[in-house]
């Protein structure tokens, strides 16, 4: 096992090893141990589970641990201390996992992962077939890098064969781009309300996409914005700078996640989480 990954794997067996465990915690922290020492590209690994809802903090912080340990540019008098710091930042969302998984469910989760990195792994070399055959063919290389794009499609997006990330991307990047604007004059009542309509129902079918996609944290940051903008609509909701700010939350995390980003936004996270809570048991135009 390489460094990296003997470092990353390390800090979550230190965080379980603070946590009070049964039996079962046991089976599913060994689970993800061995789901992780066996990844070919870890990091890779960790940007599909940041894509898991129930995953998703967790592997944020993963991440950034990941992100540490592999810049090169530890600082060797300090790393006690650090990996110390970093390891006790899993506890809070290791716990989580452990308190909403069962050996099944979880093994079953980190099947559907395992898929999925296969499936992709499988559609790589059938590229690199693609181009090597193409290249023997005297193609061009602009030529042939656009063909293969256009062979990289979504898993598991059953109904849609030529969907293509750059169209995925650029669909929902483009809404997320119109609701801002939008954000900005909430608080001032200048909009209608077929123009939050028409955002709502945007939302609602980018949640659907991204749910084919199998980006389910993406898919809920849209169902609390859709539900968000529905309750504006039919004024059960009051534009207050909270209501305001729970929306960028969500649109933050969702721009973060299918750029991937290599930042921070446990915050926005759990700001977003919180207001979806928020929205589903406050009273009319309460929040």
């Amino acid at each position: 096992m390489d460094l990296i990954k003997s470092y990353v794997i390390q800090s979550l067996s230190t965080a379980s090893a603070n946590l009070r465990l049964n039996s079962e915690n046991i089976e599913v922290i060994t689970l993800l141990k061995e789901y992780l020492e066996k990844a070919d590209n870890l990091e890779e690994e960790i940007v599909r589970m940041k894509k898991r809802t129930e995953l998703s903090k967790f592997a944020i912080k993963l991440d950034q641990i990941y992100s540490y340990i592999s810049s090169g540019k530890p600082d060797f008098l300090t790393l006690s201390n650090k990996f110390k710091e970093q390891s006790a930042a899993l506890l809070t969302d290791l716990s989580y996992i452990l308190d909403i998984s069962t050996p099944q469910s979880f093994n079953n989760l980190l099947s559907e992962l395992s898929t999925e990195s296969k499936l992709k792994s499988e559609v790589q070399k059938e590229d690199e077939k693609f181009l090597e055959e193409s290249f023997l063919s005297n193609g061009t290389v602009s030529d042939q890098q656009e063909k293969i794009k256009e062979r990289i499609i979504f898993s598991g997006l059953e109904d849609e064969k030529n969907f293509k990330f750059e169209d995925y991307e650029e669909i929902i990047l483009k809404t997320v781009k119109e609701i801002e604007p939008l954000l900005r004059r909430l608080n001032t009542n200048e909009y209608t309300e077929e123009e939050l309509q028409d955002i709502e129902n945007r939302l609602l079918k980018n949640e659907e996409l991204s749910l084919k996609a199998g980006f389910s944290l993406i898919a809920d940051m849209h169902k609390i914005t859709s539900k968000a903008m529905k309750l504006l609509r039919e004024k059960k909701l009051l534009a207050v700078s909270p209501v305001v700010e729970g929306i960028r939350a969500c649109l933050i995390v969702i721009v973060a996640v299918i750029r991937g980003k290599d930042v921070d936004i446990t915050n926005y996270l759990n700001r977003a989480e919180t207001f979806g809570e928020k929205i589903s048991s406050a009273k009319e135009g309460i929040i």
